[in-house]
Parts: structure tokens; C-alpha cells; sequence
């Protein structure tokens, strides 16, 4: 009786073999290799989360904005304190002229104005935060969040994924690296849509795997034709 471990090896040689390989199409699936959760910056209501799940959104495109209202009013408190501090140092300067004030004095005043001016740049870097936009344009895939809803810094908004640059993934057999070459032609049939596209290696995989003896391969479809989606799956024919 033939042992487990030699009939899975009889098996990997099997498959291995380019004869076998031919013979039975190798499945695929598409992927994005560019997509982002966003965030929110801030902690705080969101007054605008105006995208839906499947709309397509433009690069640096507003998607959320939080209510931001009181650190708006705490920059108006900081710019209040700066121009007191400039003008104290206006006065103590003039005094210093005078004689009428110490260095020191005139030091404190001009340490007090930088410090206004400091907590400002912090403030307004709160504040871009409070607007979220596209970092690239995509698909939204997922939106877990809500309009009017109160979000925590760091809470998921929207995910979002580029579908202008999809990739194929595929697993071959690690023999295949004997003809296997970057930019190698193939077909690839896409389930969904019944539809059958040129398709070309575009990279190897850094390394094989040493149970199943694969590798994995990545191409690309040139060009992309629009209604492709990321899981989208099929088969894969080479020549």
C-alpha cells in the first residue's frame, strides 16, 4: 500500500509537469494593488459623508468633513493672544529704546508672541485634518460609516480601491520557470463577464513554495477595459 507523503509527491510531479499544466487551465483572480481604509482625523460629528458604495471618486476629492467648529474657535482665541503679545512687544521695544524697560521684558514679550503664533500652526493642522479627500481615484468598496455619525480619530470612513491599474494573480507550477519569462502573452477568460482578454506576465514571485512546488505570477491586461472589478476571477491560457 502506497504511503500518504509518496502519494502526494507522485501527485506534485504530476502537476508540475508541463504536459499537465497544459492540459488543465490555471485559475486567476483580479486584484488592486492600490487601496486605502481613510480615516478620520479627528474626533467629531460628520457633517458631510456624501459618497455611496460603488461610486467612483475622483483624486484629492473631498469624501468626509467633521465638525471642526471648536477648534475654529480656539484658533480665534490664539490669534486674539497673538496680536496682544505683538503689541506688547511693539511697546516693550519702544520702551527698551527708552530705557524705560529691561531686556528681559522685552524677551518675555517676544517669547509670548512666538508661542501664540506656535499654538496657531498647531490649531490649523488640527483643522486640514477635519477635511478627509481621496488620496487617488477609486471605487468606494465599503462605507462603515455614516453622515451625522460621532467618529473617534483613526474610525474607518470609506475603503477605497483603484481599479485603473488591476493585476492578475495567479499560482503556476514552479517547472513553468524553465519557459516562464516577464512579459510572456496569455489569455485570460474572466468568469463574470464571459469575456476572454490578452493578458502578459508582468512579474515572477521572489520565491517558490517549497510543499506545492508554485510559484506566484502577476500580469497585467493592456489595455484595461472599463467594468473590471477587483475579485473578479477566471482562467488563465498560455500559448
Amino acid at each position: 500500500m502506497i504511503s500518504a507523503r509518496r502519494l502526494a509527491g507522485v501527485l506534485l510531479v504530476f502537476l508540475a509537469s508541463p504536459a499537465a499544466a497544459q492540459d488543465d487551465a490555471i485559475r486567476a483572480q483580479l486584484t488592486a494593488p492600490r487601496s486605502a481604509v481613510l480615516g478620520a482625523g479627528v474626533s467629531g460629528v460628520l457633517t458631510r459623508l456624501a459618497v455611496r458604495e460603488g461610486e467612483e471618486i475622483a483624486a484629492n476629492a473631498v469624501i468626509a468633513v467633521v465638525d471642526c467648529s471648536s477648534q475654529s474657535a480656539q484658533r480665534r482665541v490664539a490669534e486674539a493672544r497673538l496680536g496682544g503679545a505683538r503689541a506688547k512687544v511693539r511697546v516693550n521695544e519702544r520702551l527698551g529704546e527708552l530705557n524705560s524697560a529691561s531686556v528681559l521684558e522685552v524677551e518675555l514679550a517676544r517669547a509670548e508672541a512666538a508661542t501664540a503664533t506656535a499654538e496657531i500652526a498647531l490649531i490649523d493642522t488640527t483643522l486640514r485634518r477635519c477635511e478627509i479627500r481621496s488620496p487617488f481615484a477609486g471605487i468606494v468598496v465599503a462605507k462603515p460609516a455614516n453622515q451625522h455619525q460621532h467618529v473617534k480619530e483613526g474610525d474607518p470612513l470609506i475603503e477605497l480601491v483603484d481599479v485603473s491599474s488591476l493585476e492578475i494573480d495567479m499560482v503556476v507550477p514552479a517547472r513553468w520557470l524553465q519557459w516562464l519569462k516577464v512579459g510572456a502573452p496569455f489569455a485570460f477568460t474572466v468568469d463574470e463577464l464571459e469575456r476572454t482578454l490578452p493578458a502578459k506576465v508582468a512579474r515572477l514571485g521572489g520565491r517558490v513554495d517549497p510543499v506545492a512546488q508554485t510559484v506566484r505570477i502577476v500580469g497585467t491586461i493592456d489595455p484595461l477595459p472599463r467594468g473590471l472589478l477587483p475579485g473578479m476571477s477566471g482562467t488563465v491560457k498560455f500559448p
